[in-house]
């Protein structure tokens, strides 16, 4: 891993932790690059050549004190994608830690517990949800329990948290803290190469946040499950913590390329409402979940969205009569209703 000694060094696009290599295997779910063919894609780059070549010019120096010293970026593919790991970000290992610890504490939890939580109740804001019930109508099968709620503001939504284990609560709130400073230095940077005011996003579309906690225990058939389907997020920016069970894939030109944990990073992936917002200089990666036969993954998704009533509409700064817009204003709870109804589509439905 290269990292930066200081701030009068670049800090990297590292294109390692998306090398997993499957050689030229196939499976019925798509096709995997193997280690050869993704040779092309590592070429370590400045973020500041980034930003000027696929957004605009930025000056380094901003960019530099955006982040604490020694950040360091790992896109995954190449660099038009918009998913990549951050390290060096400003939330302690030991938060990070903890985390990880909790989440596998409560799915470790006995049933008895956890059916407590789990509905199928759409208006439910904290639950557990589950693939077994539902499991025999589902092509492909989904091998994934999953625990979500609301996580921001803390205030009216912590008390609705669950209450084991004992440290759930404050612990997944200083991670919610945490979480949304490095949201908000990562949209700043994204603001800034994008060319709009400072503090674009510092508002109604990033005040609301989700926590997926999800758990994918060993499979004994791999080869005929995911844990998650392809999709892309509908919000503005997703920020992921994972364990360290490979399992996140990214879908490039057809094909379905690994994203490797980086040890103490989050994966950062930009949604569909951010992409609305970038008028498409910005596109949310469609990904998936697969499963293996031996280890429990455990992952921390923290979805940063828009409160229900806010706008969501291109940037005015990036339309002009050369560059209209390309989609349709619209409230971010009439956005979200139609990308549950149909969300291979949702972007056609709201195209200008």
């Amino acid at each position: 891993m290269i990292r930066c000694s200081g701030l009068s060094e670049h800090i990297l696009l590292l294109l390692k932790g998306f090398n997993r290599a499957f050689g030229s295997k196939r499976n019925k779910f798509g096709t995997i690059l193997s280690a050869k063919e993704l040779h092309g894609y590592y070429t370590p780059v400045s973020i500041v050549e980034w930003v000027r070549q696929k957004l605009v010019f930025v000056i380094r120096p901003r960019l530099e004190a955006a982040l604490p010293c020694g950040a360091v970026f790992a896109p995954g593919l190449h660099i038009p994608t918009r998913f990549f790991q951050v390290i060096n970000h400003g939330v302690s290992e030991n938060l990070m830690n903890e985390i990880r610890n909790v989440m596998k504490e409560f799915f470790e939890m006995s049933d008895d517990y956890k059916q407590n939580l789990y509905s199928e109740d759409p208006t439910k804001k904290c639950k557990l949800i589950t693939s077994d019930q539902r499991y025999p109508n589902q092509k492909p099968y989904l091998w994934r329990d999953a625990l979500r709620h609301p996580c921001r503001p803390l205030e009216p939504w912590q008390q609705f948290w669950p209450e084991k284990p004992t440290n759930y609560r404050e612990c997944v709130g200083n991670c919610t803290i945490e979480v949304k400073k490095l949201a908000s230095r990562i949209l700043g940077l994204i603001g800034e190469g994008l060319g709009l005011q400072a503090g674009y996003f510092d508002n109604e579309l990033t005040e609301s946040m989700l926590l997926s906690a999800s758990y994918y225990p060993p499979c004994p058939e791999p080869s005929l499950t995911l844990g998650l389907p392809k999709h892309a997020d509908p919000n503005i920016v997703t920020i992921l913590l994972q364990n360290d069970v490979y399992g996140l894939q990214v879908l490039k030109d057809g094909n379905w390329i690994g994203v490797d944990p980086l040890p103490n990073a989050f994966v950062v992936n930009c949604g569909y409402e951010l992409q609305i917002i970038s008028n498409g200089r910005l596109k949310s990666v469609q990904h998936r979940v697969i499963t293996n036969s031996s280890n429990a993954r455990i992952t921390a998704a923290f979805f940063v969205a828009p409160l229900e009533g806010a706008i969501i509409e291109p940037a005015k700064a990036l339309t002009n009569q050369i560059h209209p817009p390309l989609f349709k204003s619209v409230k971010s709870k009439d956005f979200l209703t139609q990308y549950y109804a149909s969300s291979d589509t949702v972007l056609q439905y709201f195209k200008a």
